[in-house]
């Protein structure tokens, strides 16, 4: 659903004149991204079978994003766009903590066969760029729309998944129904530097949709869906050999590795904007820069819900990778956005210091989220059930 219509939603948005909203919507999912998840956590691990609330939040999300694109279509009510995306936002957000959830609770081995099923997300986000871009719609509304009708069909699948019934017991107290217990992971030491650590990396990575699809658009690459899809193609490298690494390389390497790839990818793009490179070399820079964001993307945070799943106990799962969910794909996203929107602006006046001012102020955010992994990260193995 979201590869048809976030890599380009940018340029939609520019296309429409729209542009000037650009920082508002990229911190729309985030913002329910901090609400909602823990709250239907909670409904999951206590209240309702964990697929029957997936299903039902896919199909009142993807209402919501046919109204929200459709405003946008007709391209005269920017409010009504914004309140209808929203409101999507606020219902999908828990949908792929839950499905995380749901797939982690049916596989016997999880760290063995996580990455052979989580793959496929991937590469349906990378058909969808293919369709975008061989279609040319990379500058129309019209990929919210399909996105919304796919979505109505994931509700109808997912009714079709296996049995996920709640294992915790139903909490009378507020800290129980709003999912705050989950905050209990954070007593142990190296949780909680991974998830500082997720925090600190996810505020550059908030600049990569809406500013590589840009950057690219300013080098002359008129299939940006279909370029951004490099990244998908590393992920899905990286999903299959998630378990062989996970395997052979302790997880403090694994992540170290990811942190790296990010440092990489902000740095090609940076070199990109040096001297009088030719065309040729701009996009061979760019293209490794957007195929090193698939490693990174995997081997920190999809290695990393494993990583959180493997300390709490079942009855908390659901609300453990909600809590990675708001605190990453939520808190810091909303601060990545408004951060990179200033950036922007500011690197791209007239008379300021350009694109790679732009890029090496972020590899160097994500550098700074390596060094706070290396150095607080001990390696100490949890008890069972410690923590939470």
């Amino acid at each position: 659903m979201p590869g048809f219509w976030m890599p380009v939603l940018a340029i939609v948005l520019e296309a429409r004149g729209w542009d000037y909203l650009t920082d508002w919507v990229f911190v729309i999912s985030p913002a329910g991204a901090i609400i909602s998840p823990l709250f239907f956590g909670v409904l999951a691990d206590q209240r309702m079978n964990a697929e029957k609330v997936l299903a039902a939040l896919l199909f009142l999300s993807s209402l919501c994003l046919a109204a929200s694109f459709w405003f946008l279509e007709k391209g005269s009510s920017p409010g009504w766009f914004l309140f209808f995306l929203c409101l999507k936002s606020l219902i999908g957000a828990p949908a792929w903590s839950l499905i995380t959830s749901i797939t982690l609770s049916q596989l016997a081995q999880p760290e063995r066969q996580f990455g052979v099923v989580r793959v496929w997300g991937t590469v349906g986000w990378m058909v969808a760029g293919w369709v975008v871009s061989g279609l040319a719609l990379d500058q129309s509304p019209i990929t919210g729309l399909i996105a919304a009708g796919l979505g109505l069909v994931a509700a109808g699948a997912s009714l079709a998944l296996p049995p996920s019934p709640p294992e915790g017991k139903t909490g009378s107290s507020l800290v129980d129904r709003l999912g705050l217990r989950a905050f209990g992971v954070l007593k142990d030491r190296d949780t909680a530097v991974y998830f500082l650590t997720a925090f600190l990396f996810s505020v550059p990575l908030a600049a990569y949709y809406p500013y590589s699809a840009k950057y690219l658009k300013f080098l002359g690459v008129e299939n940006v869906a279909r370029f951004m899809s490099l990244g998908q193609v590393s992920e899905v490298v990286g999903m299959l050999l998630m378990g062989w690494v996970l395997r052979k390389m302790r997880v403090k390497w694994v992540f170290l590795l990811a942190l790296t790839a990010g440092l990489l990818r902000y740095l090609l793009y940076a070199m990109t904007t040096w001297g009088e490179m030719p065309s040729a070399g701009l996009l061979v820079g760019m293209g490794v820069g957007v195929f090193m964001h698939g490693f990174c993307w995997t081997l920190f945070f999809e290695s990393g819900r494993l990583f959180v799943d493997r300390r709490v106990v079942k009855s908390m799962r659901s609300q453990a990778q909600a809590l990675l969910t708001v605190w990453s794909s939520g808190v810091a996203t909303i601060v990545g956005v408004f951060l990179s929107g200033a950036l922007y602006r500011w690197s791209l006046r007239p008379g300021g210091p350009g694109w790679s001012f732009f890029w090496l102020v972020l590899a160097a955010l994500c550098g700074g989220a390596t060094l706070v992994f290396f150095l607080g990260y001990r390696t100490q193995i949890p008890k069972k059930g410690e923590g939470v």
